[in-house]
C-alpha cells in the first residue's frame, strides 16, 4: 500500500517534469523560431506596403512643367529636381523592400512580383534620368504614380491573418472578382512600356 502511494504519486510527477523538459528544450525553440520569422515576414509586408505609399506621395509631388512661353520662379525648378531626386530614393527602396519578401510568400506570388520588379526598375531608371535631363524625367514619372495602385493593391489584399489586414469577405471578393482586372491592367501597363512580352 505504501508503495502504491508513492508510485501514483511520483509518475505524474515525473511525467510532467518531461514534458515540461521536453516543451521547453525541443518544441519552444521551433514555436519561437517560426513566431520570429512570421512576424519578420510580415514586417517586410508591411514595410513594402509603407514604401508604396511613399513612392506614390514622391510621385504625386513633381510639380509640373510650365507651359509653353511661360516663365517660372528658380524655386520650381529647384523644387522639380528634388521632387525627381526623391523618386529615384524612394523606387529605389521600394525595390529593396520588394526583395526582402519571404521565399514562401515571392513563389506564391512570383508573377505578380515580377510584374512590380520591372514596374519599380523603369521607374527607378525614368528617375535616374532626371540627374542629367529633369525635363524628360517629369514628364515620364508623374503619370505613373497613377499606376502604382494595379501592384500595391495586390499587396495590400494577400497579406496574411494580421490586424492591418483587409477583412476575409472583401479580399473574397477581391480575388474572385477584381484580382484578374488588376493583374491584367498591371500585365498591360508592363508590356506598354516595353518591359515584357
Amino acid at each position: 500500500m505504501f508503495n502504491f502511494f508513492w508510485v501514483s504519486i511520483a509518475t505524474p510527477i515525473a511525467v510532467a517534469l518531461f514534458t515540461t523538459l521536453a516543451v521547453e528544450y525541443f518544441a519552444k525553440p521551433q514555436l519561437d523560431a517560426r513566431k520570429e520569422r512570421l512576424l519578420t515576414d510580415r514586417r517586410n509586408l508591411d514595410e513594402l506596403i509603407y514604401r508604396f505609399q511613399k513612392l506614390a506621395l514622391s510621385l504625386g509631388s513633381i510639380p509640373p512643367l510650365p507651359g509653353v512661353g511661360k516663365t517660372e520662379h528658380d524655386l520650381m525648378g529647384a523644387m522639380r529636381e528634388q521632387a525627381v531626386a526623391q523618386a529615384f530614393t524612394d523606387a529605389r527602396d521600394t525595390s529593396d523592400a520588394l526583395s526582402r519578401l519571404s521565399p514562401r510568400y515571392t513563389e506564391r506570388h512570383h508573377p505578380h512580383i515580377t510584374r512590380t520588379a520591372l514596374f519599380l526598375g523603369y521607374i527607378t531608371g525614368v528617375a535616374a534620368t532626371g540627374k542629367r535631363d529633369v525635363q524628360y524625367a517629369t514628364t515620364e514619372l508623374a503619370p505613373l504614380g497613377g499606376y502604382l495602385e494595379l501592384f500595391d493593391v495586390y499587396f495590400r489584399a494577400n497579406v496574411g491573418l494580421q490586424d492591418s489586414q483587409e477583412p476575409w469577405i472583401r479580399r473574397w471578393f477581391w480575388r474572385h472578382s477584381s484580382a484578374g482586372e488588376y493583374e491584367a491592367a498591371a500585365q498591360r501597363k508592363i508590356q506598354e512600356l516595353g518591359l515584357m512580352e
